[in-house]
């Protein structure tokens, strides 16, 4: 029970499923979502089985697939449904940037950084913890008593953009780049991002949980259709093996 639970209560990180959703083989559930319902379809408007004329010879075909369709249709269903909840609740900050080099990619000047901690600001994620982060390293730091709270827009100075934290009625600023040699505002830059990243990542955890959960049911739907498609091959091949099987003794038999 202790596994089961910590299976579902630590569900993965809003970048693990972005990863897991970009792997090609699963867009193959969202395929047969609709390509099963149209080949269920068209074989029940056919006689079954399907007399076919081969040079005046009639073979009866089977037109039952080897599988129950249904339960694909159902499995890439709920597939679909939390591939949907994924877009919907993921954080385009994850989307966007899911990790440091993508952020680099788009060669943001250091002042945006101001500008993506005012869109997590009003995101309502943890931001106390993120405030408490920010003071720990040393990126943020108590406003001044003169400081003027205007509106939550960062404030464009000369060297500086500032943006300020409130937290608790508390106000705490933090400005971009930051006050140091290059080298040092290159190690803060990365160093912020990181922690909005981890702030977005670990956010919606209901809904992290959620999605876990129905592809726990999609995964075991999909292994039914699976072991049903295995067990149906090993049918058709049983007696051709068992036939070569016993030509083999035979001919070992026969050997001198």
């Amino acid at each position: 029970m202790k596994g089961i639970w910590k299976f579902f209560s630590t569900p993965p990180r809003w970048e693990e499923y972005k990863d897991f959703y970009q792997l090609t083989i699963f867009r193959y559930l969202a395929m047969w979502f609709s390509i099963v319902p149209l080949i269920a379809g068209l074989l029940s408007g056919l006689p079954d089985p399907l007399p076919i004329n081969v040079a005046g010879n009639i073979y009866h075909v089977q037109l039952e697939l080897p599988f129950n369709w249904k339960i694909l249709w159902l499995s890439s269903l709920i597939f679909l449904i939390s591939f949907g909840l994924y877009l919907y609740k993921c954080p385009p900050f994850i989307k966007k940037y899911n990790q440091f080099s993508d952020y680099l990619a788009y060669c943001h000047d250091k002042r945006w950084m101001a500008w993506l901690i005012k869109d997590l600001f009003e995101s309502k994620v943890d931001f106390k913890k993120f405030r408490d982060r920010m003071l720990e390293k040393g990126y943020a730091e108590k406003a001044p008593n003169t400081f003027q709270k205007i509106d939550q827009n960062p404030i464009v100075l000369e060297k500086q953009t500032v943006v300020y934290l409130e937290v608790d009625g508390e106000l705490y600023i933090s400005g971009f780049p930051t006050k140091g040699s290059p080298e040092e505002a290159d190690e803060a830059e990365r160093g912020v991002f990181w922690e909005i990243f981890g702030r977005y990542s670990s956010s919606g955890y209901g809904y992290r949980i959620l999605i876990r959960v129905l592809l726990l049911f999609s995964a075991l739907l999909f292994t039914t259709v699976l072991i049903q498609n295995v067990y149906v091959g090993l049918t058709y091949l049983a007696p051709s093996l068992i036939n070569a099987i016993s030509a083999l003794e035979g001919y070992i038999g026969n050997c001198p």
